[in-house]
C-alpha cells in the first residue's frame, strides 16, 4: 500500500517550494544553484510547447481575461451574492460554478452581457487546500479528471454548439494548466458534435503551470492535431517566473519585463514574479508594453516535470484511495485584497488588485454580503 505521508513529504520536498513561490528555493533555482539534485533538474524538457491553430489575443481582451482569472476566488469569498462582473466595458453574469471537494477543482462560468462570449474562469492553487497542492504536484491531472471539470467541458460544448457562443477559458498558475486541458477537451467535444463549427476555443493562461501532461493523460498520450487546430491559446508570464517553466504548454507564450504600476522596469525575485498583479495589469494596460513582450516557450526545467510524473500519480492515488479529499476541503472563503472596497449600498464590490487607485474589476452583488468587513484584509 502506498504511504501517503512519505509520498507527500518527498514530493513536496522536490516541488512544493517552487509551486508555492518560495523566495529562497525559487531564487536558487533561477540562479542555478543551492538546491539538491539541481544539476540534473535544469536540463531541457523533451516535450516542448504544442502549437495550436492560433495564439493571438488582443491587449484589451488579455486585460479582461487576466482580471477574470481571479473571479473564482472572489466568488468563493463573496458567496451567492456575487451575480455579475464588470471589467472595463465588458460585463458578465455569473452563470454557474463548478466545484469538486475531492480534488480541489473550482471554476466559474461567466456569460457576457455585451457580446456572445461565455468565459470559464478556473481557480488557481489555494495553499490552504491539500487537494490543490496534490494537484500541483501531479501537474493538474487529478482536477482535470474530476466530474466537475467534465461538467464544465460539457457546458462549454453546449454554449458553442447549441447556443452559438464564443468559448473562452482563463486561469492563473494551476488554473492556467487546467484551462489548457479544458480548452482541448472542449474543442474536441465541439468538433465531434459539430464538425462544421468555424470558431476556435480561446485559452488564456496567466503564469500557467504546464498543461500538456494532463491533456495527454486524458487522451491516451496523444493529442490530435485537428483538435489543436481548433484552439487559440496564448499565455502571459512575467520574466523570472518559475512555475511557467514546470511542464510544457498548449499554445504560445508572451513573456514581459516586470514593471511597477507606472510601467517602469523593476527587478523581481522568482517569488514576486509569479502572478504579479501590479506588473501584469500595468503591462496589459499599455499598448507599448504589451507589444514589447517576447514570444516563445520559456526555458523548460525538464527534471521537474520528470519528478512530477514520477511522484505525482502515486501521490494522487494515495490521496484519493485514502478518501482524504473531503477531509482536506477548502478551509473557507479566501479573504479579499485590501485594495478592495464594498459599495455602502451593498450593490457592488470594487477590486483594486494592483492598488493603483483605479478599480480593476467590479463584482455586482445581488444582496448584502454577511460579514463583509471580515473578508477584507486591512
Amino acid at each position: 500500500m502506498v504511504n501517503l505521508s512519505t509520498l507527500l513529504r518527498d514530493a513536496e520536498t522536490a516541488l512544493a517550494p517552487l509551486l508555492d513561490g518560495g523566495a529562497a528555493s525559487a531564487g536558487a533555482l533561477a540562479r542555478g544553484a543551492d538546491l539538491p539534485l539541481l544539476g540534473s533538474l535544469l536540463g531541457p524538457d523533451d516535450t516542448g510547447a504544442v502549437p495550436t491553430g492560433a495564439s493571438e489575443v488582443s491587449r484589451a481582451d488579455a486585460f479582461t481575461y487576466a482580471a477574470l482569472a481571479g473571479v473564482p476566488r472572489l466568488a468563493e469569498a463573496l458567496g451567492p451574492q456575487a451575480t455579475g462582473v464588470v471589467v472595463d466595458d465588458d460585463a458578465f453574469a455569473v452563470a454557474g460554478t463548478y466545484e469538486d471537494a475531492a480534488t480541489g477543482f473550482r471554476a466559474v462560468q461567466l456569460r457576457s452581457f455585451t457580446d456572445g462570449r461565455t468565459v470559464f474562469s478556473v481557480d488557481g492553487t489555494n495553499f490552504g487546500s491539500v487537494a490543490d497542492v496534490v494537484a500541483d504536484l501531479d501537474l493538474a491531472r487529478p482536477q482535470a479528471s474530476s466530474p466537475a471539470f467534465a461538467a464544465m467541458v460539457a457546458d462549454a460544448r453546449t454554449a458553442a454548439v447549441v447556443e452559438g457562443r464564443e468559448v473562452v477559458f482563463t486561469g492563473a498558475s494551476l488554473g492556467g494548466a487546467l484551462v489548457q486541458v479544458g480548452g482541448y477537451e472542449a474543442a474536441e467535444a465541439i468538433s465531434a458534435a459539430s464538425p462544421g463549427y468555424a470558431g476556435r476555443v480561446t485559452v488564456f493562461g496567466v503564469d500557467p503551470l504546464g498543461g500538456r501532461d494532463a491533456a495527454e493523460a486524458l487522451n491516451g498520450g496523444r493529442l490530435d492535431p485537428a483538435v489543436l487546430d481548433r484552439m487559440n491559446a496564448l499565455h502571459v508570464r512575467t520574466e523570472g517566473d518559475v512555475v511557467t517553466r514546470v511542464g510544457s504548454h498548449l499554445g504560445d507564450t508572451l513573456t514581459f519585463q516586470a514593471v511597477d504600476a507606472a510601467g517602469n522596469p523593476v527587478l523581481l525575485s522568482a517569488q514576486e514574479a509569479h502572478v504579479n498583479i501590479e506588473s501584469l495589469l500595468a503591462t496589459l494596460s499599455s499598448d507599448a508594453l504589451f507589444a514589447a513582450g517576447t514570444r516563445g516557450e520559456p526555458g523548460e526545467i525538464g527534471g521537474l516535470a520528470l519528478l512530477a510524473n514520477a511522484f505525482g500519480p502515486g501521490l494522487s492515488d494515495a490521496f484519493a484511495d485514502g478518501g482524504l479529499g473531503g477531509a482536506f476541503d477548502r478551509p473557507g472563503p479566501a479573504r479579499l485584497p485590501g485594495g478592495g472596497a464594498f459599495d455602502p449600498t451593498g450593490r457592488f464590490f470594487d477590486l483594486d488588485a494592483d492598488t493603483d487607485g483605479d478599480p480593476d474589476l467590479r463584482v455586482l452583488l445581488g444582496g448584502a454580503v454577511p460579514g463583509a468587513d471580515e473578508l477584507l484584509i486591512a
